[in-house]
């Protein structure tokens, strides 16, 4: 499954978020920012959970060279790319 949650529009690149997993592996962030660089991280596999994640990363403009930090700041397992 993948779900577009949102983007964000600024001078020099897009941002864009997105859902993606399945409640049997788990749920994964992807943000990615306009032919740059892109991260992704392995976030739960409860959906709520995940989608509020990847939401509130939306919210606050999160970069995908952040997302890392954000995934242990949030405790979840670090395993990104």
């Amino acid at each position: 499954m993948t779900r577009h949650i949102g983007d964000v529009y600024l001078p020099n690149t897009n941002l864009r978020y997105y859902l993606l997993g399945n409640p049997k592996r788990g749920y994964c962030a992807k943000i990615v920012a306009y032919r740059t660089e892109e991260a992704c991280g392995v976030i739960s596999k409860d959906y709520r959970t995940a989608e509020a994640f990847v939401r509130k990363m939306h919210r606050n403009v999160v970069f995908p060279g952040n997302l890392a930090e954000h995934l242990v700041d949030f405790k979840f397992s670090n395993h990104s790319y």
